[in-house]
């Protein structure tokens, strides 16, 4: 088995960020290494954030009963009319 000679020394490995816009990891995408950089806009975030929040309301009106939903309708009618007073 061959050995180093002279001052060898261990190069410092870090965790890369696959994520992170290089020229190194454009190279690896190209070659097929790193999947494809998915990019989300801000339009990407809105709609991600609209369904989460959809998601959440129907939770929390699914485990209401039936006089729950009832007393929240008309919770929601008194702010309306709350409103239209202010106009």
């Amino acid at each position: 088995m061959i050995e180093p000679r002279g001052n060898t020394k261990h190069i410092a490995s870090f965790p890369m960020d696959p994520n992170e816009d290089t020229e190194w990891n454009d190279i690896l995408r190209k070659h097929g290494i790193l999947p494809e950089k998915v990019v989300i806009d801000q339009n990407d975030l809105y709609d991600i954030a609209v369904a989460e929040k959809q998601k959440d309301e129907a939770e929390r009106l699914s485990k209401l009963d039936l006089d729950e939903l009832d007393e929240l309708e008309d919770e929601e009618d008194d702010q309306v009319l709350l409103q239209y007073r202010q106009v």
